[in-house]
């Protein structure tokens, strides 16, 4: 007969075995979930999107059977998609400033339709998958595009870089032969990582992606004069002018990347996609003085885009339109040496007030009229910019002013909307009235731009404007290092 004691000795052993054989059953399950994960189909799942096809975010507890995905920062962020087939459709893929995702869809929906196949698999990307849309189809709201894109997969950075190089629908016989007759120093090579599309500024992956850059780019120096750099003794073309051929890889997963080679479309003063920033982005930071206000960077990152600069032996004067309190005013005399007409109501930073080649005008910047107004054309370069404060239908008052009177060769003005979301007819009534008045118009939304986009007009080159290159170093740099050829 057993006793009391006896009793709860029999009891705690038999709770301790049951608890013991629970535990051991754990690590088998475990083991299977780290098996299916290893797969090839679970690769995919491991990186569902964030971002569902309208790019709107999605809850971290949406994935199958509403289990909570990885939440770590970056960690597997983007939805990874198949390897690229013969007969498959080539993804082309956007940047943009995140948190404009969605915009940038309902930019590109506007223009080729609502069905349109679209999403945003990462923060600052958007990927579109129809094949008849323009491979260089410049969106207002992309800084950068990787048109027609192949996706390879292999285990090591060379395995990647061959990958990319041996792709048949990427280096076509077509595209060999084309790339082999391009000029020396012509090829430039951009490694991508998804982190950089927020722009921090160490992303990760982002040193594996250089590296397989740096093993494509000896591979093909090898074949190519376009990625080698130029001689001596060649004839040494402006950075405005000129073929440019673009390759860029973006790294998805440390297994697999995404290829994009496109010969760039040559635009008035640069080339689409952007041949000289990665993702289509600039370093714009002033830290050596204290500027007068952060909208600096908008007019840096414009002059950045178009590579070209108001200067001092071509350029008469720039005026700068709403100017207080003086960031692009600023950016003009201290990092670009031109005299500046400021034109606004209130009285800029007094460093600048006291600037000799700073003329502060107290007025209206609607009503203001050039010293040059009474000429046909400038008989040298003026340059306008404008961040002023006013919605699209006075900025296009404004721009019918300066073009219908040719008061300045060469202009850059922000266009503000109201609300959350831009006017697309607006920003298309301000191309269209630049054109008709005989400018070139391009819209951009930058990185450094919120509700707003920025208009950059060029005088038609049949006036005789040969616009001043844009010195490496003068204002701002490439956010990530691209792997240039040296000119």
């Amino acid at each position: 007969m057993l006793t009391f004691p006896s009793l709860l000795l029999s009891i705690w052993l038999l709770a301790a075995s049951n608890t013991g054989s629970r535990k051991a059953r754990r690590p088998a399950s475990r083991r299977s979930d780290s098996i299916e994960s290893s797969s090839s189909d679970a690769g995919n799942k491991l990186g569902r999107r964030r971002y569902n096809r309208s790019g709107s975010k999605r809850s971290p507890t949406s994935g199958p059977n509403n289990q909570r995905q990885n939440s770590k920062p970056d960690s597997d962020p983007i939805r990874l998609p198949e390897t690229t087939s013969s007969n498959g459709v080539r993804p082309t893929y956007f940047t943009c400033r995140h948190t404009y995702e969605e915009i940038l869809i309902k930019e590109i929906q506007e223009t080729f339709g609502k069905n349109i196949p679209l999403s945003s698999p990462a923060p600052g990307l958007v990927e579109c998958l129809q094949s008849d849309i323009p491979a260089l189809f410049d969106p207002v709201y992309a800084l950068q595009s990787l048109p027609e894109c192949v996706v390879v997969s292999a285990d090591s950075i060379k395995g990647l870089s061959d990958a990319i190089q041996g792709d048949e629908l990427l280096f076509s016989d077509i595209v060999q032969t084309q790339l082999r007759e391009a000029p020396r120093a012509s090829l430039a090579i951009h490694s991508l990582v998804p982190g950089m599309f927020k722009g921090q500024p160490n992303p990760v992956m982002g040193n594996r992606a250089e590296k397989v850059v740096e093993n494509l780019s000896k591979s093909l120096k090898q074949t190519y004069g376009a990625a080698r750099n130029q001689r001596s003794d060649d004839n040494v073309e402006s950075d405005t002018t000129g073929e440019r051929w673009l390759l860029q890889v973006l790294l998805l997963a440390p297994n697999l990347a995404a290829a994009s080679l496109v010969k760039c479309q040559p635009l008035t003063t640069h080339y689409w996609p952007n041949w000289h920033l990665p993702a289509g982005m600039a370093k714009v930071d002033i830290t050596d003085r204290t500027m007068p206000s952060s909208a600096y960077r908008k007019l840096m990152e414009a002059l950045e885009c178009l590579r070209i600069r108001p200067h001092p032996s071509t350029t008469a004067f720039v005026v700068d339109l709403g100017a207080c309190p003086g960031g692009w005013t600023s950016v003009l005399r201290c990092n670009l040496d031109c005299k500046v007409l400021a034109i606004d109501r209130s009285a800029l930073d007094p460093a600048l007030m006291k600037d000799p080649q700073v003329e502060f005008i107290k007025g209206d910047a609607f009503t203001f009229e050039p010293p040059n107004a009474a000429e046909n054309t400038p008989k040298q370069e003026v340059w306008m910019v404008s961040d002023v404060i006013a919605y699209p239908d006075r900025i296009l008052e404004l721009i019918g002013r300066w073009c219908g009177g040719r008061w300045a060769t060469h202009l850059v003005v922000t266009m503000k909307f109201q609300g959350t979301e831009p006017s697309f007819a607006d920003l298309q009534t301000s191309i269209d009235l630049a054109k008709s008045l005989g400018y070139g118009c391009r819209a951009k939304h930058f990185f450094n731009n919120k509700n707003e986009v920025t208009l950059m007009l060029i005088q038609d080159k049949e006036d005789g404007w040969a616009s001043y290159p844009l010195e490496p170093g003068v204002l701002g740099k490439p956010m990530y290092k691209p792997l240039l050829p040296s000119r």
